[in-house]
């Protein structure tokens, strides 16, 4: 009997690419693909997430620490581009959004407060935090990513989730 686990991303850079690449390397897996939980906690502690998944996904085999994960790592060339390079898990990114303060009191000017959902996801309190936003200049600048998904983007992306479904149904069934 197949027994599946999904590893799902919310966005580019949310740290998906780097569990993934540890389960892979610490857990026998019998497949997965080559390129796709709270990041903080994984980054800061990575043997305890291991552990609350083995404990959560009991057929799940540890083979390495996810500590370790960088000594037994065969990434696919797009994880190393997402990722940057296979390197020891670490909480060096975490705090970053600090730098970019001019960028997210912009967002906020233009799509309203993040704090319901700061709030929600356990980050923050309460809209305290929007204080260090205060005196800072926003930064009206273009994103990495349109702020509008055109009809056409959203029709060719439709498309392709249909097919990766049909695929995927296709595959278990002949399995």
């Amino acid at each position: 009997m197949f027994k599946h686990l999904h590893i799902v991303a919310c966005s580019p850079r949310s740290g998906t690419t780097l569990l993934h690449e540890a389960m892979v390397a610490c857990f026998k897996i019998d497949k997965h693909y080559d390129h796709e939980i709270r990041y903080e906690d994984f980054v800061m502690s990575p043997d305890a997430t291991q552990k609350v998944i083995a404990v959560n996904y009991p057929w799940l085999e540890q083979v390495h620490k996810f500590s370790e994960y960088h000594e037994y790592a065969q990434v696919s060339q797009k994880s190393v581009t997402a990722m940057h390079c296979v390197r020891p898990i670490a909480p060096t990114s975490v705090g970053g959004w600090k730098n970019h303060l001019g960028r997210i009191k912009g967002q906020q000017q233009i799509h309203g407060s993040l704090t319901p959902e700061l709030i929600e996801c356990g980050y923050e309190t309460s809209a305290d935090w929007e204080q260090i936003l205060e005196s800072v200049e926003p930064d009206f600048s273009r994103s990495r990513y349109p702020e509008k998904v055109y009809f056409w983007t959203r029709f060719s992306q439709y498309i392709n989730a249909l097919r990766k479904v049909a695929t995927y149904h296709r595959k278990r069934r002949s399995a």
